[in-house]
């Protein structure tokens, strides 16, 4: 498990600096939608990691039962060599570290939920002003509270748009119009869906700097993304109304699992001119992702798959409780392909082998623990060769 923690954050951290490096250019030439969707090269990371070569699992052998010592030592692991006591407490360290992360997150969700469930009033929108938003589904309840410095949508399964208790004041009918658009896209992209699976990734990498420093620029990318679609179904020459309605607010306003309109408002203002509906871009955009995408699953089997077999071996995942060296030769030559050559393996009648091995290459492994007996393992191709040290 710490094994797999450890390589998927070094993946998703170069993942995490190849967006951060170039989304403000992607963006300029393709456009906001485009450079939001880069961030989808995170979560397919994982999943391409997790599409390598699997784990070769026996639990017997010839007979042997290699499982029937759970605490066997020492404990092999790729691609570092840990004890089994600092496996254990890494996860520990770990486990503890995402429990106090989502603890944390789930109380500050829970106490800003109440805060607005005790100080909201339901906001009606006049018929005149519904026809305007041109929203075909239920429209998801409305509310003005104190609680909110800017217009913002919460809740996963029954959205909910919050508004400040001076709205009518603050903004004309059409600017009007267009932030209630604007939070209604978030609603129908989904958006909040797509938080919380960035929230959980980070719950799982709450040790690496980067999902936090990274967190604002992942925001911003989906407000302005958001801010593309709105005003593709605004009229046109609308943007300066919008520009005017993002200039209201005099701060951002950060709210836990929100998505607000006035968050990031001075980048969004700067990129109101690039938001044009550009079929040409939009392809370009398209296939330089497709591309990205096609790029990373073959890097990661490149990367993390399992190794040239004729070099390491098979990854491997065993548990050796006084098991004869000679069984643990065979068995890691049964798993690999070829008829093998063994010679002076008599050096091996008196050795047994008890160690745990966790996702290591085999024939690194052999050699690892043959060392600690005093025997050199060598191989050349299908000939393998025991010496004494």
């Amino acid at each position: 498990m710490i094994d797999w923690i450890l390589k998927t954050a070094l993946l998703t951290s170069v993942v995490l600096l190849f967006v951060a490096l170039f989304r403000s250019k992607v963006r300029r030439l393709f456009g906001a939608h485009v450079s939001y969707m880069m961030w989808v090269l995170v979560p397919l990371s994982l999943i391409f990691y997790s599409l390598k070569e699997k784990t070769a699992v026996i639990i017997s052998f010839n007979g042997v039962n290699l499982l029937s010592n759970p605490q066997a030592t020492p404990v092999f692991t790729s691609p570092y060599f840990f004890s089994e006591s600092q496996i254990d407490m890494m996860l520990w360290i770990w486990g503890i570290g995402m429990a106090l992360f989502v603890l944390f997150r789930f109380c500050t969700w829970g106490l800003f939920n109440y805060k607005l469930m005790t100080q909201r009033q339901l906001y009606v929108l006049d018929e005149q002003l519904v026809k305007q938003l041109k929203w075909r589904q239920k429209l998801p309840k409305i509310y003005q509270t104190s609680q909110a410095h800017s217009p913002f949508v919460t809740g996963l399964i029954k959205p909910k748009i919050y508004l400040p208790s001076n709205f009518d004041q603050l903004f004309t009918t059409t600017e009007k119009i267009m932030i209630l658009i604007h939070e209604l896209t978030h609603v129908k992209r989904k958006d909040l869906f797509i938080q919380l699976l960035a929230e959980g990734i980070r719950s799982i990498y709450w040790f690496n700097p980067l999902v936090y420093l990274l967190w604002n620029e992942f925001t911003q990318d989906q407000e302005m993304a958001c801010d593309r679609t709105t005003l593709l179904k605004l009229d046109k020459g609308i943007k300066k109304q919008y520009a005017q309605a993002l200039k209201v607010s005099a701060v951002a306003h950060l709210i836990p699992n929100t998505l607000t309109f006035f968050n990031h408002k001075y980048e969004r203002y700067i990129m109101l001119n690039f938001h044009n509906k550009n079929l040409s871009k939009s392809i370009k955009g398209t296939l330089l992702i497709l591309f990205s995408i096609a790029f990373l699953f073959f890097s990661t089997q490149l990367v993390f798959a399992c190794a040239d077999p004729d070099e390491h071996g098979n990854i491997i995942s065993y548990n050796f409780n006084e098991v004869p060296a000679k069984e643990v030769v065979q068995l890691i030559a049964h798993i690999n392909p070829g008829e093998e050559e063994i010679t002076d393996i008599q050096l091996l009648d008196e050795v047994l082998i008890s160690a745990k091995a966790e996702e290591v290459y085999a024939f690194d492994f052999l050699q690892e623990i043959l060392m600690t007996h005093g025997i050199k393992f060598e191989r050349k191709g299908l000939e393998w060769k025991f010496t004494q040290l």
